[in-house]
């Protein structure tokens, strides 16, 4: 199945949570991708990802949201 939003809430220091963005968009469930929010320490940094749009601060957790450009017409 396909989604149009996926919020990914990983355990926090998961060995491999820098590729989960890339993981996600390289999946056949983001064929009809338009957000993806991912939640995560402050460690964490997708700032350099190519669909990276923004980070909010909630406390002690982040949340970085992604676009798919080509698909927001």
């Amino acid at each position: 199945e396909t989604a149009e939003i996926i919020f990914a809430d990983p355990p926090y220091g998961i060995s491999w949570i820098n590729e989960l963005p890339e993981m996600i968009f390289n999946s056949s469930v983001s064929s009809d991708l338009r957000l993806l929010v991912i939640e995560h320490d402050q460690t964490t940094d997708y700032s350099s990802d190519d669909h990276f749009e923004a980070m909010r601060k909630y406390g002690q957790s982040r949340f970085s949201f992604f676009r798919i450009q080509d698909q927001l017409d």
